[in-house]
């Protein structure tokens, strides 16, 4: 099964305005999901967990390694970003996002 945890990648232009720029990304180990837009019109990339993790109830944090590398385009950034039903719904957000 894969683990998709929710963040999101979404590389945009310096000046603010969204700009399309090819992703590169290398899979690490034979566990590692490419990461892939959930629909069409998704301003990012869903990232998967490469491995089960347990983030401990109460506040607790965990490391969750998706075992990829990321190429970000120059003039670029990438932020990992929680999407907002898993931050709603089970208090599951990302620490430092930007890349």
């Amino acid at each position: 099964s894969t683990r998709n945890y929710g963040a999101q990648v979404m590389s945009s232009c310096a000046c603010g305005a969204a700009k399309e720029q090819p992703l590169r990304v290398l899979k690490l180990s034979p566990n590692a999901i490419m990461p892939v837009r959930g629909s069409p019109g998704a301003a990012g990339y869903d990232l998967y967990a490469a491995y089960d993790a347990i983030v401990p109830p109460g506040g607790g944090s965990a490391l969750v390694k998706t075992d990829i590398a990321v190429s970000i385009p120059q003039g670029t950034y990438a932020r990992i970003a929680p999407r907002s039903g898993l931050a709603v719904k089970h208090g599951i957000t990302t620490g430092a996002g930007v890349v």
